[in-house]
């Protein structure tokens, strides 16, 4: 069972950049591709919506639980799509995410991990870790790309 997804980039920005791409909730929302609504910071409970094309349907909340500037953000969000499981009580599982940016060389380390599929139903559980470990990496490119701008 895949309990854990990581993933490390470096990217050619400087840790500043990078710490505004991800705790400013505009310019999260623009490389990640959602729309969102709400303040980043510690306790707080953004509502999001995707915006890429074919899941523009798709509405989670992301809860803020840590914001350390220029360094961690870490937030909780729901493992399923709740429209995809309406009524079942599994679709409330969460899961956490970490990101942790330092300097390197030229730029800035940013370190990934998202966990709690082990804590999900044994039948969607590796779904949901293969949806999210392609998502990662198209997400990195998207914040990649974004902080070199």
């Amino acid at each position: 069972m895949h309990d854990v997804i990581k993933k490390s980039i470096h990217l050619h920005a400087t840790p500043e950049r990078v710490w505004r791409a991800l705790s400013e909730t505009a310019e999260f929302g623009r490389w990640f591709r959602a729309e969102m609504t709400g303040e980043m910071r510690e306790g707080a409970v953004l509502d999001c919506r995707s915006l890429y094309p074919g899941t523009e349907h798709m509405r989670w909340e992301m809860r803020i639980v840590t914001m350390e500037p220029l360094s961690r953000l870490v937030w909780e969000w729901p493992a399923f799509d709740p429209d995809a499981f309406p009524g079942d009580p599994d679709s409330d599982a969460r899961l956490t995410v970490e990101i942790v940016i330092s300097p390197e060389g030229d730029g800035t380390r940013l370190m990934l991990t998202e966990r709690g599929f082990a804590g999900l139903p044994v039948g969607p559980a590796f779904a949901v870790w293969q949806r999210n470990e392609g998502g990662w990496k198209m997400q990195l490119d998207n914040i990649a790309d974004h902080v070199a701008t």
